[in-house]
């Protein structure tokens, strides 16, 4: 089985200033916004299936994939075959693709004018006489100035599936949207677990912070002592391996990740593999735990543990099982995002901002950290066989098995060069390559330089979190500065720096001693990606307010 991949659909992209200079009307066909470029890929998403199943476009993925394959073949193989009918074929193929992919009730408007975008969200605007309405736009939306529209005949019927039946909450108009928009989060549906909800814990500390003034016009920092509020595992529940493997297996892949980022409606975050059973028969006092409506419940009813932060809308409900019966009559899933790769990456790029930050302070340091770029820039600008292979496959070494790899090489020189090496000393394919390096031996001048490294998900300890919720005293398996990563402790590192972008002051800097015992090593099992992060450190502040998901 191989791995599956989101699937992309696309949707229609306006300017918002091309809707007001035409009086909120246009008139559009789909070759029309192909041939203006305003057709733009999303990926699937609770949003988009609900669209599809409300105006009765149901997509048939196996014959989706069919189309796409034939649609590759032609366009390979067009002149072995009778010209015209091939095309007539091909044509026929692209519209019914189009049928399935092409989502035309759904529009994204971009306005960077806030008082232009106001009077477009306010009266909507119409599309070959069908008026659209406002509909929904995630923070991440909002940072790139961009909200969707729906086909406004759709809107009651699309909204109301989506609420889910939530009853009314005093609640931030912003924050309320910011949750609601977490429909249009691409995702893979996987199957729906049996849940218990807990609550936050949250602590406030004493703790050196590093604080700016404004003194005679010069801002300045110091350090100051103040009380910090901390969340400790804000954005973040836990997953058991049994239903980890059930959802790497309808993911398609051949390993359990060590979390997975999860949607589902007004819910967000990161669970993590951990066996809460185990520790419920072989270290809590009891195996019930009460959930955030105060409803006492059985360990082994649970496959999936959530906390307060994840659940946004909780209080729109009266129990888990009235908003899980929501689901199933509005017929809305649980999704998957992300999820750590099989193997995590040796090296990293940096950028200016982890750069500027050390404090070298000798020109053998600089050196020392500028040694790994040099060597690799020489080894590639050289034509050093192994060097040019591995920067021409670049991205493409993520892939799971040759085939693949193969078959996303676009560059017919890079095939050359993998089937026969001696190519590499033909003056086109060296030209090819000094061109490409120049650009990274450019980046590399404003601080994008290789070195040992790679990006994991940050992780709150989830001993210390099956203690909260069996009603423990919190102590977890690492002190303060302490910190667990089966990744590091195999390459017997004994310090990191943990870095999180984007990085402005050194403050911001991590530097977090590593640890293993095998306790930890019993109980952290499952996760091989990621580094576990004691619940008694200020390191969500050092990471500039982050939190586990």
């Amino acid at each position: 089985m191989s791995q599956k991949k989101i699937q992309q659909f696309y949707i229609v992209k306006l300017d918002g200033n091309k809707i007001l200079d035409n009086n909120l009307s246009l008139n559009y066909t789909l070759k029309d916004v192909r041939v203006n470029d305003e057709l733009v890929s999303v990926g699937d998403s609770q949003v988009l299936r609900v669209i599809r199943r409300v105006v009765g476009r149901e997509v048939d993925f196996e014959r989706l994939e069919e189309l796409i394959k034939e649609k590759n073949r032609l366009r390979r193989n067009i002149k072995k075959y009778n010209e015209r009918e091939a095309k007539d074929k091909l044509v026929s193929i692209l519209k019914e693709i189009d049928y399935y992919l092409y989502i035309p009730e759904y529009v994204s408007v971009v306005n960077e004018n806030r008082s232009k975008y106001n009077k477009i969200a306010k009266h909507g605007f119409y599309i070959n006489g069908q008026l659209y309405t406002r509909f929904m736009c995630s923070a991440g939306n909002a940072r790139t100035n961009t909200a969707f529209f729906i086909r406004d005949d759709l809107f009651k019927e699309v909204a109301s599936i989506l609420q889910n039946g939530h009853k009314d909450i005093d609640i931030a108009e912003a924050k309320y949207n910011a949750y609601f928009s977490l429909a249009s989060s691409a995702t893979l549906q996987v199957s729906t677990p049996n849940v218990i909800v807990v609550p936050d814990l949250e602590v406030t500390r004493k703790e050196i912070i590093d604080k700016v003034t404004l003194e005679n016009g010069i801002y300045k920092v110091g350090e100051q002592e103040d009380d910090v509020k901390f969340n400790l595992w804000d954005g973040m529940g836990l997953i058991s391996p049994s239903q980890a493997q059930r959802w790497a297996d309808e993911l398609g892949l051949d390993y359990i990740p060590s979390g997975f980022l999860i949607r589902a409606p007004f819910i967000k975050g990161m669970v993590f593999v951990f066996d809460f059973h185990k520790f419920a028969y072989e270290v809590a006092p009891t195996k019930y735990v009460k959930d955030i409506y105060g409803k006492e419940r059985h360990i082994d009813s649970a496959e999936v543990i959530i906390t307060e932060s994840q659940f946004k809308l909780w209080k729109g409900f009266n129990s888990w099982e009235e908003y899980s019966g929501n689901m199933i009559k509005n017929g809305l899933s649980w999704g998957v995002t992300k999820f750590p790769p099989k193997f995590d990456k040796d090296f990293i790029r940096t950028n200016y901002q982890f750069v500027q930050v050390l404090n070298l302070q000798s020109q053998e340091e600089i050196e020392g950290v500028c040694e790994p770029t040099v060597k690799w820039l020489s080894g590639v600008s050289g034509f050093d066989e192994n060097y040019v292979k591995l920067y021409l496959l670049g991205k493409l070494a993520d892939f799971d098995n040759v085939e693949d790899i193969w078959k996303n090489i676009q560059d017919p020189f890079v095939k050359a060069l993998l089937v026969d090496s001696r190519v590499k000393g033909d003056k086109y394919i060296q030209s090819k390559i000094s061109q490409s390096i120049q650009k990274k031996i450019k980046e590399s001048y404003i601080g994008k330089l290789i070195i040992d490294g790679n990006f994991q998900v940050m992780i709150s300890d989830p001993y210390a979190l099956c203690e909260h919720i069996f009603g423990m005293e919190v102590k977890g398996l690492l002190k303060r500065k302490e910190y667990y990563s089966d990744y590091w402790n195999k390459k017997g590192v004994d310090v990191v720096a943990g870095m999180r972008s984007p990085l402005t002051w050194r403050s911001e800097v991590n530097k977090m001693p590593l640890v293993k015992t095998d306790e930890m090593e019993e109980w952290y099992k499952y996760l091989y990606s990621g580094i576990v992060y004691n619940v008694f450190g200020n390191d969500t502040l050092i990471h500039a307010g982050s939190d586990f998901d």
